[in-house]
């Protein structure tokens, strides 16, 4: 009579322990996803081995268009044969983006950026954002690998986002 009890004692652990697994592995994939800062492009704000709690919510209740993505953010770029790319997204489809005398300009306006250590050394012509795309750079702007370098990116390549500290 005994062996009853503990047999359905161990069926529910395990019922609930299987229960837990997949309820953190929808988690994982479909809210939010741990990720690993790699390089230097987004100091001072982060800095190589930080771990960010991306968001991935965005991503399946309308992307950018959602509004849980706003300018100034932080976004994870995922590019196929890529390793994930950190930055803060500047700009979207519309917008113009500029570099002149150290100052980022956003549809003409000169931004407030407290969150860089330096001011930008490198000049850019102004661009217009095309349809369905973003620009992207990192905070350590001298240094980082971003879109001053290879222009803007395709919307659908961020994958994950975090609310600027």
């Amino acid at each position: 009579m005994e062996e009853k009890p503990k047999k359905k004692e161990f069926l529910s652990w395990v019922s609930c322990l299987a229960l837990a697994l997949v309820f953190a592995l929808a988690v994982r994939f479909f809210v939010a996803e741990p990720i690993t800062v790699v390089g230097d492009s987004m100091n001072p704000t982060y800095h190589d081995g930080d771990l960010l709690l991306g968001n991935k919510l965005f991503r399946h209740i309308g992307g950018i268009e959602s509004g849980l993505i706003e300018k100034g953010d932080i976004v994870i770029i995922k590019i196929d044969g890529e390793p994930l790319l950190i930055k803060r997204l500047i700009a979207t489809e519309g917008d113009t983006v500029s570099v002149s005398g150290g100052k980022l300009f956003l549809n003409g306006e000169a931004l407030t950026e407290p969150y860089l250590g330096e001011a930008i050394a490198y000049e850019m012509e102004e661009i217009v954002i095309p349809e369905g795309h973003c620009f992207i750079l990192g905070d350590n702007r001298n240094f980082s690998h971003d879109s001053h370098i290879f222009g803007p990116v395709p919307v659908s390549a961020v994958y994950a986002s975090k609310k600027s500290k």
